[in-house]
């Protein structure tokens, strides 16, 4: 069975939760890089992916109630594209995060 990989990106945090083979997600870590190195945050996913034989990234999508790009957001989208770039036969999925619980 596939599975995935959930990515909650922060400014200096990454959130990381991988799916079981029945794609039930658990906790898998919380990678520490320096404010803003989102580089070292991608290699990191990267690592991941292929130690972990991962095929989908689901990606926190950290927009305003109003449906409005925050920073964040904008940060997300730029996170997505540049992983695609760099990580062949994976797919992307930004995730909308407004309404969820913690």
């Amino acid at each position: 069975m596939e599975r995935f990989l959930a990515l909650d990106l922060g400014t200096k945090t990454l959130g990381i939760a991988i799916s079981d083979t029945l794609g039930i997600a658990h906790g898998y870590e919380q990678f520490n890089f320096e404010v803003y190195n989102y580089k070292k945050a991608r290699n990191h996913v990267k690592e991941v992916v292929t130690k972990e034989n991962i095929s989908t990234i689901i990606l926190g999508y950290p927009l305003h109630m109003s449906g409005e790009l925050s920073d964040r957001a904008k940060s997300c989208i730029r996170f997505k594209e540049d992983l695609e770039k760099e990580i062949e036969n994976v797919t992307i999925i930004l995730v909308d995060e407004r309404l969820t619980n913690d």
